[in-house]
């Protein structure tokens, strides 16, 4: 099946929503608004068209997206593109355009934000994507500590070359 991979920018219109779907599988679901800016023909600029978009983050990103983001916040989302389409009770066809999420973070633009690491027990599967391998490279309060973490092996086999 193909699928469309798309990055948004935007804001939240509402507090995310997170469910329980399954024992142990969180979804959490938010709208998000993206309007561009566009040249007003005079030198200057003006709000374009807005856009509304359905998100939904599962799993631990899911669980990590409701505890992490408010109403307002402005947040760059990376995932896949569908739309849904269904009929109302008066027999209309409605659709929606929806994208199921890989990554969402905070647009560090206009703003700041503080990043806490997830700690979970190992499952004796593959490492979840949500949990960053590479934390020590990037400064975390690990790295700051001396630890050392899967991240001194990523900075030494870059440093190697």
């Amino acid at each position: 099946m193909n699928s469309t991979s798309v990055t948004v920018v935007g804001n939240l219109v509402a507090d995310p929503v997170q469910r329980q779907v399954a024992d142990d599988v969180r979804v959490t679901g938010f709208r998000l608004a993206c309007t561009p800016r566009v040249p007003d023909g005079s030198g200057g600029w003006t709000d374009g068209r807005t856009c509304f978009y359905q998100v939904s983050a599962w799993r631990q990103l899911g669980a990590n997206t409701g505890e992490s983001l408010r109403k307002g916040e402005r947040v760059v989302v990376v995932g896949r593109l569908g739309v849904d389409t269904w009929e109302d009770r008066d027999g209309n066809s409605r659709s929606t355009v929806e994208i199921t999420a890989d990554h969402v973070g905070h647009d560090l633009t206009f703003g700041t934000t503080r990043f806490t690491r997830v700690v979970r027990a190992s499952s004796g599967g593959p490492p979840d994507a949500a949990v960053a391998p590479d934390a020590a490279v990037l400064g975390t309060p690990e790295s700051d500590a001396g630890d050392a973490g899967a991240g001194d092996s990523v900075a030494a086999a870059a440093a190697s070359g």
